[in-house]
């Protein structure tokens, strides 16, 4: 087997994952890289039981995709490699175990994102991807049975400190999304030296305007919708089923945001839920704080004094 450089994308989700797979990611000139490969992961290494698991046909998958060039490292890039929010991310030990016995050598990658405002992103994408929780019983209910969405999902020096003991710290790089979206330019500038990325960066357009998603009250209307649809993950049997109120809903809901987007948006944390929010990650992001070599804290993180009594 031929040894090959590899670099691998693990998430966070909600931290510009897609941009970077569809937009950034093939036009880098010196990576074998492809979308097809990245899925195949979900099958071979996230999915699969246990018993079914193989380091060696994980690769081999690979390398039938994308062939080894000595002149190209590879790139995978899989969100889904951190956990997935929606399950609490009950697995994301797991993956990164079956990463480091399948590429011991690997350069891993991580984006992260300040805890309020990913976990409201999460909770968006949760209702438009057919969810039907009101926010707080989603953020604090947790099913005894099945894995379901955690808050210490977004402890990221967890994360950060067992891959660091996995592939050590050199070779697991974390940037913080704030970055990126602050000064794209500037960001992936840097971003492309540390990781050796040839890439033509004058072909990419930094004032476009980001989508800001739907709005506060278009969701409430979109989560209604979604109790008379059927979703196979989040609402599989309705009690009563409306073919093409979604869509409809859905249509509606954008036309109202292009129109009214400051009237229909307003914020989605109370008061109360935003201390909550604050203290629960304030001695993680403190710990985290301490192994990066950035200050998060600056960024808007909060993060707890070790001073404090």
């Amino acid at each position: 087997m031929m040894d090959r450089k590899v670099i691998i994308h693990i998430g966070y989700f909600k931290t510009g994952t897609t941009w970077f797979q569809e937009v950034f990611f093939p036009k880098v000139n010196n990576i074998a890289f492809s979308n097809r490969a990245n899925s195949s992961l979900d099958e071979n290494l996230i999915l699969i039981r246990p018993f079914d698991f193989s380091s060696e046909k994980v690769r081999g998958h690979i390398d039938d995709l994308l062939p080894v060039d000595d002149n190209k490292t590879l790139l995978l890039s899989r969100e889904r490699l951190s956990g997935h929010p929606f399950t609490g991310g009950y697995d994301a030990k797991l993956i990164g175990d079956r990463l480091k016995a399948t590429y011991s050598d690997a350069t891993v990658v991580l984006f992260i994102r300040e805890q309020k405002k990913a976990i409201v992103s999460t909770y968006k994408e949760y209702v438009k991807r057919g969810g039907i929780a009101p926010f707080e019983k989603w953020i604090y209910t947790h099913e005894r049975t099945i894995p379901s969405f955690q808050l210490d999902y977004f402890n990221y020096h967890k994360h950060v400190s067992y891959y660091y003991e996995l592939f050590g710290k050199s070779n697991v790089k974390v940037y913080a999304y704030e970055d990126f979206t602050d000064e794209p330019q500037k960001f992936l500038t840097a971003f492309s030296k540390e990781l050796n990325l040839d890439i033509d960066l004058s072909q990419f357009d930094f004032n476009k305007k980001v989508n800001k998603g739907f709005s506060t009250k278009s969701l409430k209307l979109l989560r209604w919708a979604n109790k008379f649809s059927k979703n196979k993950n989040l609402n599989p049997y309705p009690a009563i089923k409306i073919p093409f109120l979604r869509f409809i809903i859905t249509k509606f809901c954008k036309f109202m945001d292009v129109m009214f987007y400051s009237w229909m948006n307003h914020g989605f944390l109370k008061p109360k839920i935003l201390v909550d929010i604050d203290n629960r990650f304030k001695e993680s992001n403190a710990e985290l704080n301490q192994l990066l070599d950035m200050d998060i804290k600056s960024k808007g993180y909060i993060c707890s004094d070790f001073n404090e009594n």
